[in-house]
């Protein structure tokens, strides 16, 4: 899942200030399973048995809402076919 990578972050040592090592993302199932639980919690607090596009707005909300702002800047950039500067 691209988000899950776009959470991830890597060591920077304040003397070198050279990435020290490898993006390391979290697991492939931990950030879906949540963001599923976020919908299916919000559906029940408005009384509704199933999951509705509101709720699925509100989900990507929250998985934008959880990358960093920069990352995230990009990635909006290029989901509108913009150049990211």
């Amino acid at each position: 899942m691209p988000i899950a990578i776009l959470r991830s972050c890597v060591s920077i040592p304040i003397p070198e200030r050279e990435i020290d090592g490898q993006a390391q993302a979290e697991s492939n199932t931990r950030l879906p399973q949540e963001l599923a639980q976020i919908g299916r919690g919000w559906a029940v607090l408005m009384n509704r048995s199933q999951v509705t596009e509101e709720d699925f707005r509100l989900i990507r909300r929250a998985a934008f809402d959880s990358i960093p702002p920069l990352r995230c800047a990009v990635l909006q950039a290029l989901m509108n076919g913009e150049k990211p500067h």
